[in-house]
């Protein structure tokens, strides 16, 4: 372990932070991290740089590549939060839609198309949850789906919501 005094050491990491730091703030921003977040995320990153610096070649792509690492985790941790609010509490779902209780008419509707969405395979029945339950726009729903692509996206869509049709008018 090569061993480097404090002046040294804090010269080449703020290099490091300098030179990144516009990457970083691209980054942070394309997966809309709220700054608060953004700033724990970046230091937790740093935190790593640090503890794995005698084996980091190059510690600007570790920096860049750690924090996206971070953001990835981040935007799943709240996708399942916002999954696990909207499966077990409709109020809450209501709210996060922005929606006043509608009703009696409407949820019943709802909870036809509901159990019918189970009836699809997992990846239209999540599509859909995200879609319709969580209100996803195309950048959420491409991002929480593995990064797929638009086009793809508005096809699997289409399928789901047919193969929903199809079923709502095939029921008794």
């Amino acid at each position: 372990m090569i061993e480097l005094d404090e002046e040294t050491w804090s010269a080449q990491l703020g290099a490091v932070i300098e030179q990144v730091r516009p990457q970083l703030a691209r980054l942070l921003g394309a997966y809309r991290i709220p700054a608060v977040e953004a700033e724990d995320l970046v230091q937790d990153a740093l935190l790593g740089l640090v503890a794995n610096w005698p084996d980091v070649r190059e510690p600007c792509s570790y920096l860049v590549g750690a924090t996206r690492h971070l953001c990835r985790f981040y935007v799943r941790q709240q996708i399942r939060q916002r999954a696990r609010i909207a499966l077990t509490d409709p109020d809450q779902l209501e709210r996060l839609a922005g929606s006043a209780p509608s009703g009696q008419d409407e949820r019943d509707a709802l909870a036809d198309v509901e159990r019918l969405a189970r009836t699809l395979g997992p990846r239209p029945r999540r599509l859909l949850r995200l879609l319709l339950g969580l209100g996803f726009d195309e950048d959420e729903l491409a991002l929480s789906l593995g990064g797929a692509k638009p086009a793809s996206l508005r096809r699997a869509r289409r399928r789901a919501l047919a193969r929903l049709r199809e079923l709502l008018a095939k029921r008794p």
